[in-house]
């Protein structure tokens, strides 16, 4: 006899598979979410003056989301075999993906560059998906 467990989540993924197309899969249960925004600069400097007098952007910034959900069963609320394919193929081609964590979280644009799915026993089924973009 299988165990009935009820999972409280105080925050929800809200994501579209493919930028601008087709309807988001909404309700997915998050654990934890992180997003990670990186600007490359360095120091523009002038001889003769200690210090720098600016500070330039050398490359183009970076995003990176790390979402870890619990991988729920309810009906609109899951990612199926055929999501993960999408999304895989999608980051193949260079096809970005939104991601809108909320409430009171954050929405990005990025390809899927890690996945993994962890099942322990006792534990709730949990998974973690990596966004980057820029």
């Amino acid at each position: 006899m299988a165990l009935t467990r009820s999972l409280y989540s105080t925050q929800y993924l809200k994501l579209r598979l493919t930028e601008g197309t087709g309807s988001y899969i909404t309700g997915l249960p998050v654990q934890t979410a992180s997003i990670e925004r990186t600007v490359p600069t360095e120091d523009i400097l002038v001889l003769g003056r200690l210090g720098s007098v600016g500070r330039q952007q050398k490359e183009v910034e970076t995003y990176k989301m790390d979402v870890k959900l619990f991988w729920a069963s309810t009906a609109g609320a899951k990612l199926t075999s055929s999501d993960i394919s999408t999304l895989t193929g999608n980051a193949l081609n260079g096809t970005r993906s939104e991601v809108v964590v909320e409430p009171n979280g954050f929405t990005g644009f990025g390809i899927l560059t890690k996945f993994g799915l962890d099942g322990s026993v006792g534990n709730f089924i949990t998974s973690d998906l990596t966004f980057e973009g820029f």
